[in-house]
């Protein structure tokens, strides 16, 4: 699969059951320049995806309906450039492992801010590094 072209305005799927959280991650990711829709558990965010071509998919790791790799696993097979970035309360070790094992390019623990979540989804895509 070909990395995505650099620069703004990518089309990106947030899923977080939780209502602000939703909101701090779409309206960062606005701000960035990106076209963003959102899901608030996994079977709706599986007919965006059905329905709609993404770059990256912002996702709590564990939704009602469908878990974030479940959703993700299912999404690659129809397209296989499909980027993951996890948003996060599970702070554990082993979370983060599992997310990475899965592929996860980026991964942030909530409460997270905006400047954060854009620069880790620039990351992500391939717009930029981010500066450490």
């Amino acid at each position: 699969p070909h990395p995505p072209p650099a620069g703004p305005g990518r089309r990106v799927l947030v899923v977080d059951p939780d209502g602000a959280s939703r909101d701090v991650l779409s309206s960062a990711l606005r701000a960035a320049g990106h076209t963003v829709d959102t899901a608030p558990d996994g079977v709706v965010a599986a007919e965006r995806l059905a329905r709609h071509s993404y770059d990256l998919l912002v996702s709590e790791l564990r939704i009602p309906g469908l878990d974030a790799f479940a959703l993700v696993r299912d999404a690659r097979r129809a397209a296989p450039g499909l980027r993951l970035m996890i948003v996060t309360s599970h702070s554990t070790e082993a979370a983060a492992i599992e997310a990475l094992n899965f592929g996860v390019a980026g991964y942030l623990v909530k409460p997270s801010r905006p400047a954060e979540i854009a620069a880790t989804a620039a990351r992500v895509l391939g717009q930029r590094p981010v500066a450490s």
